[in-house]
């Protein structure tokens, strides 16, 4: 109790720009239009308050990133690609916002929104425990049986689109567990921290998303490494190791491991996006042009490439992509300069490697979620910029 007083007290204290910075968080645990809402809210309000457009002039990689997100709404509309408009729209929205963020984030409120993402993450366990047991009543299984379905719809999701997105938004939880575990000292927070990332570690596991354990494999021990603990960095791999051993002779402690039909129909995805890169190589279609062109061309049915790499090329082109790669460029270089801040260094660190491994087999940062927290961490270092 006297740590949530002191939580509320902290809160209080900040000026109305920090507070909404810890709403936008909170928003990230809504559905997906109730997210949009509050942050498109915060994101006007700063508008009117006459600062945004000064911040997008200081925002590191400024040209790059709006230039690309006029591009996808130009080209969009142009083949009249309308969700590629309002994933281009949803790309503008998280530009925008991320340049109020940068103005005003502090180590401060860094860490009480990290702490609130953690709080949330337990909160909403709660209903993803009694999602799995309706999909496994439906299946005829008891809940203890821990039978993870194979058929999307029957996968738990939470307030999350699919239980894919689900599955990154927990890789990004357990990275915040890491992060929080080595800045704290009391040994009731670390417990804390352990006991959330088990937390979420289980509920990964129900997820049945086989993608995601591979980024935590390696994401563990390199934040360890950016970190500098040696003692952590030995013990996490031989725990991953330990893990690897196991899963090899009992192929099914990972859910729906033995499965291979979704990894045939990627090739078959991958093959048809290649054909699409072919048609439109410059510009593509826009956002989702996969989803836009398989009705035509009868290829495999798919929202999008499943692969981060392919879907840039087939849905940007090579002008777009160049582009996104420049932003990146100019993002990578400001992360660089917040190397003798470890935690947060090894934090984003990690969240590019959840974003580069997972993103070979699927497009989970696709979505407003994944894509509005991955935005935040990776433009944190600007507080201490700001702070020199």
């Amino acid at each position: 109790m006297q740590y949530i007083r002191s939580r509320i007290e902290d809160i209080k204290s900040l000026s109305l720009e920090d507070k909404l910075i810890l709403f936008v968080a909170f928003a990230l645990f809504l559905p997906m239009y109730a997210s949009t809402i509050c942050i498109a809210s915060v994101t006007i309000y700063a508008l009117f308050k006459k600062n945004l457009i000064s911040s997008i002039k200081h925002q590191t990689g400024a040209n790059f990133l709006y230039a690309f997100c006029l591009l996808e709404i130009v080209v969009s509309l142009f083949y009249a690609n309308s969700i590629g408009v309002i994933n281009a729209l949803g790309m503008l929205l998280i530009g925008a916002y991320v340049a109020y963020y940068r103005d005003h984030i502090s180590s401060k409120v860094f860490d009480l929104m990290i702490e609130m993402i953690l709080l949330l993450s337990l909160i909403i366990t709660a209903f993803g425990l009694f999602e799995f047991n309706y999909y496994s009543q439906l299946a005829d299984h008891s809940f203890f049986d821990f039978y993870v379905q194979n058929k999307p719809s029957r996968r738990i999701h939470v307030t999350f689109l699919n239980a894919n997105i689900y599955a990154t938004m927990i890789e990004f939880f357990v990275v915040c567990c890491l992060y929080k575990w080595v800045s704290c000292s009391s040994l009731k927070e670390k417990a804390f921290y352990v006991f959330c990332g088990v937390v979420n570690l289980i509920m990964l596991y129900l997820t049945g998303c086989r993608t995601a354990f591979i980024p935590l494999a390696l994401v563990v021990p390199v934040f360890f490494i950016c970190y500098g603990e040696r003692k952590w960095i030995l013990l996490s791999i031989g725990l991953i190791l330990a893990g690897i051993i196991a899963v090899l002779l009992i192929p099914d402690l990972i859910p729906r491991l033995s499965d291979i039909s979704t990894l045939e129909s990627r090739f078959d995805i991958w093959y048809g996006a290649f054909q699409g890169i072919t048609m439109y190589p410059l510009f593509g279609n826009g956002p989702q042009t996969y989803g836009r062109l398989y009705p035509i061309y009868d290829w495999h049915k798919a929202p999008h490439a499943h692969n981060i790499y392919i879907d840039a090329i087939s849905s940007y082109g090579i002008i777009g992509t160049v582009l996104l790669v420049g932003y990146y460029v100019y993002l990578g270089k400001e992360m660089m300069q917040v190397r003798k801040h470890k935690a947060l260094f090894g934090m984003m660190v990690s969240f590019v490697l959840v974003y580069l491994i997972h993103g070979l087999l699927d497009c989970t940062l696709n979505a407003l979620w994944t894509g509005m927290l991955f935005f935040v961490v990776l433009n944190t270092g600007a507080m201490y910029r700001k702070e020199n």
